[in-house]
């Protein structure tokens, strides 16, 4: 291990067997149980080579292939296949990491309290400003990646002892995404990349003149996620016992998620006021997006709602439809509830959440397909779902199974070179 403390930098380099070594004392200092240092320990060995058992003693600690990692089980969030809560437990695990690297030493904090990311302290000003000036055009949550892609390029350049932001070569920049593309893909930090010279050259810091488009990494492969059938979510309804408050809002949700395509934490989000009865529409602020969204509001889910808003949403003043049934009557929140409550009704007609890898989301998913296949323009269907452009879109073609069969080519004009083949 070396100490090369400076500023709020504690370890430059440890290898990861000493590292577990120090987790796990500063887990013990602050009285943590035998069974969540050994879970967490687990996770670190898993983060590092997909086993507990198999893993290189003398491997260097890594921000980067922690992070990594943590993108993987970010997307394994997103098609269900954690929870949010498992999710939360994982990205709470590296922050601990990085808090032991960075600073030495864990804190004892309540459940919702971050301490502040380590930034080279040379970089602090830069990175601040670089953000402010992404902030007015970006959603919350596009800023937040953004944040973590530039952070990982300052402790780059810090490591190689680059602490002048006019000591930054085109060489460097190459050697950074050399560096990610180990632990992930570098589209993100591409993106990134492009944005903060454009920023750093428009205020003066830099002069570089960089050309991106030469390092464009080509395009991931996308699964074709799997969707639910008319006859599915028929079946899904049928399980839902109206006569209930629990019933009434499940099936509500469903219904609403079913002919808008919104996605769980929007719903969740809705208010009372956002419900236009008279135009039969609805009118909100998406999520992920940020952007101002208008759909219409079907007679079967607009019923569905008003069924339940009138018979089975708790009498509390509160601005948000969808409710708890038990005290404290907060709204619903997290993705995770749209998945638990899900598989709850799939249980009943046999199927199980994980092995069919339908979530909440697949809902969403399937509106988009539906349009699809009754040859809705793709704009359209873009526009409906709320999508700012047609890329997002476009996978939801492939769920056109009849029509993704007329564009396979015949074997027919293909000579035949061996009889045997004939």
């Amino acid at each position: 291990m070396k100490n090369n403390s400076t500023g709020n930098e504690f370890l430059s380099e440890i290898s990861i067997s000493e590292f577990i070594t120090l987790f796990e004392d500063e887990m013990k200092k602050l009285d943590y149980c035998h069974d969540t240092i050994h879970e967490r320990i687990l996770m670190i060995k898993r983060a590092y080579s997909g086993s507990t058992r198999l893993i290189d003693q003398e491997e260097v600690y890594s921000s980067e292939k922690l992070y990594s990692w943590l993108t993987v089980q970010k997307a394994r969030l997103a098609t269900g296949d954690i929870s949010h809560e498992r999710y939360l437990y994982m990205q709470n695990t590296v922050d601990f990491c990085e808090e032991i690297y960075h600073f030495g030493g864990l804190e004892r904090r309540g459940r919702h309290r971050k301490y502040t990311k380590y930034i080279p302290e040379c970089y602090k000003k830069l990175q601040k400003k670089f953000l402010q000036s992404l902030s007015s055009h970006l959603a919350p949550r596009t800023l937040d990646r953004y944040e973590l892609n530039s952070r990982q390029f300052w402790i780059f350049l810090e490591k190689n002892g680059i602490c002048d932001i006019t000591d930054i070569t085109s060489s460097f920049i190459e050697d950074f995404l050399s560096d990610s593309s180990k632990y992930r893909s570098i589209d993100k930090d591409v993106q990134m990349l492009k944005r903060l010279f454009i920023f750093l050259n428009s205020e003066g810091y830099t002069n570089l003149e960089l050309d991106f488009n030469m390092l464009k990494p080509a395009g991931r492969r996308k699964s074709v996620l799997p969707h639910f059938s008319h006859e599915d979510i028929s079946k899904i309804l049928a399980t839902i016992d109206t006569s209930t408050r629990n019933g009434k809002r499940d099936y509500a949700i469903i219904t609403l998620a079913v002919y808008t395509g919104l996605r769980s934490s929007d719903i969740y989000n809705l208010k009372l006021k956002d419900i236009d009865w008279n135009n039969n529409d609805i009118k909100l602020k998406q999520g992920k997006t940020g952007n101002t969204l208008i759909i219409p509001l079907s007679v079967v889910a607009g019923n569905a709602v008003a069924d339940y808003i009138l018979n089975g949403r708790p009498n509390v003043n509160e601005e948000w439809i969808f409710l708890r049934n038990v005290p404290p009557y907060t709204r619903l929140e997290g993705r995770s509830s749209g998945n638990t409550m899900l598989k709850r009704h799939l249980a009943k007609i046999g199927w199980n959440l994980e092995n069919t890898g339908k979530s909440f989301h697949a809902l969403r998913r399937s509106v988009g397909s539906w349009m699809s296949k009754e040859h809705t323009p793709l704009p359209i269907i873009a526009e409906f779902l709320g999508h700012s452009n047609t890329e997002a879109t476009k996978s939801y073609l492939s769920y056109d199974e009849e029509n993704m069969r007329k564009c396979c080519l015949g074997l027919d004009d293909i000579p035949v070179l061996k009889e045997e083949l004939s």
